[in-house]
């Protein structure tokens, strides 16, 4: 399928915001209009895209053109965008390209990635709306049949039945290969170069069956309200990967950042117990956790591939998601980057420390004196301590590795934090960041 987006317009309405910039480059959540609609377009496995943009007016310059070009590589400029519409915009899409399936797209449009799924899943040509209340709406208005069938498209649609439910047309239509020469025609013809795609769906309705489908997840950024409703829309889960010896403080920073609402958390060692995977006593704890006895490969295959598909899991449900384990080794990181791959959740390490390894005893006899309380207990070995110092792995490794990770360090002790990598601006990064520190 072949994705165009139509972003050649220069969004007057959003005033100060468009002065130097196209609509869509507006900022949401740290990320362009523009950069939020293919992240979520290629994570669904949408590649093929070409953005329209345009040449004419104060915010078209040669910089912001290059930005685009720089967001994705296919692009075609509309000359004539300041006498010309998204009609004309289309057409120059369409006239240089062979047959296809089609996803027409609005460059200003905010929609959930629930959304894009559902618009791929229904097999037939359809456009998206949604129902309004308002029959004076200004927006182009959607007449259907009982079954969804669309009747009209327009702006000014005469004598509407009071029984009709009344749709507005939420910038997004989806044609496939049979019809693309039928939707080519309309998009060449004169009439329609100067107006907005209304007409030309509206006859593409009266010439084949297209169908509507009401939604509510998605909203036309044309004001500083709808950037508000975008901002839930295109906002982005986090992933937290917990990373530090026994006794640092791990489970207490990340049981503070669970307090994050829509967070769900996973504990290494709850994990292990409910496996029935766990030392009995404290003697054997002393044994297992040592690294210097081998004996916990096995038992640790199985904990993180169950964190893995519970990291997996929640996400697909919009939760985000802390995972309270040691990540000592680059395989088990791995496991987790690998199994949320195609989810693209904002991914942090939170590495704590504690420098004062008498304060690190003190923690760890404290542990053992409550080891059968509780499974977050289960480690109060001073040699699981100095053996995990030996053979833990850098997270160097996975910054040469290129994985796009924010890397926050806390010292429980001294009270310090440190952004080492990651986005200055990110939202998760502000929630993160004052939950650790109990703000």
């Amino acid at each position: 399928m072949k994705v165009i987006i139509l972003a050649a317009g220069m969004g007057t309405r959003l005033e100060e915001l468009t002065k130097n910039n196209p609509k869509c480059l507006v900022q949401i959540n740290n990320q362009s209009i523009l950069e939020n609609q293919i992240e979520i377009l290629k994570k669904n496995g949408l590649e093929n895209i070409m953005v329209v943009i345009g040449n004419e007016g104060d915010c078209w310059t040669e910089e912001n053109q290059k930005k685009i070009k720089e967001i994705n590589k296919e692009v075609i400029i509309n000359k004539k965008n300041k006498t010309t519409n998204n009609s004309y915009s289309l057409m120059l899409a369409l006239n240089e390209m062979e047959e296809e399936d089609l996803l027409i797209i609005d460059g200003d449009l905010a929609f959930s990635e629930k959304l894009l799924r559902t618009i791929i899943s229904v097999d037939r040509d359809l456009i998206l709306t949604k129902k309004s209340e308002d029959r004076d709406n200004p927006n182009n208005k959607v007449i259907t049949e009982e079954n969804g069938k669309v009747l009209e498209i327009n702006r000014k649609i005469q004598n509407i039945n009071s029984e009709k439910s009344v749709f507005v047309y939420g910038g997004v239509l989806k044609v496939k290969k049979e019809k693309f020469f039928l939707i080519k025609e309309l998009a060449n013809k004169e009439e329609y170069s100067k107006i907005d795609l209304g007409p030309v769906i509206n006859e593409l309705c009266k010439k084949t069956e297209v169908y509507n489908l009401p939604e509510e997840e998605w909203v036309n950024v044309n004001t500083k309200g709808d950037l508000k409703e975008a901002e839930k829309l295109f906002k982005k889960n986090f992933l937290v990967m917990m990373f530090g010896y026994t006794g640092t403080g791990k489970s207490t920073i990340a049981k503070r950042i669970y307090k994050i609402p829509n967070t769900n958390i996973f504990h290494s060692a709850v994990i292990r117990s409910d496996l029935n995977l766990s030392p009995k006593t404290k003697e054997e704890a002393d044994k297992f956790f040592d690294y210097k006895n081998n004996l916990r490969k096995t038992t640790d295959e199985k904990v993180y591939k169950e964190l893995s598909e519970y990291a997996k899991k929640s996400l697909e449900n919009k939760k985000n998601v802390i995972l309270d384990a040691g990540f000592f080794f680059e395989w088990q990181r791995d496991l987790i980057y690998t199994a949320i791959n195609n989810l693209h959740p904002e991914i942090f390490i939170v590495k704590v420390m504690c420098d004062d390894e008498e304060e690190i005893k003190r923690r760890l006899n404290f542990r053992a004196e409550k080891f059968s309380e509780s499974p977050l207990n289960e480690t109060p070995s001073w040699n699981a301590y100095l053996s995990t110092k030996l053979i833990t792995e850098s997270l160097e490794n996975d910054i040469k590795k290129g994985k796009e990770v924010n890397i926050i360090e806390y010292d429980t002790l001294k009270d310090e934090l440190k952004l080492i990598k990651g986005n200055e601006n990110s939202e998760n990064k502000k929630k993160i960041i004052e939950a650790i520190k109990n703000l």
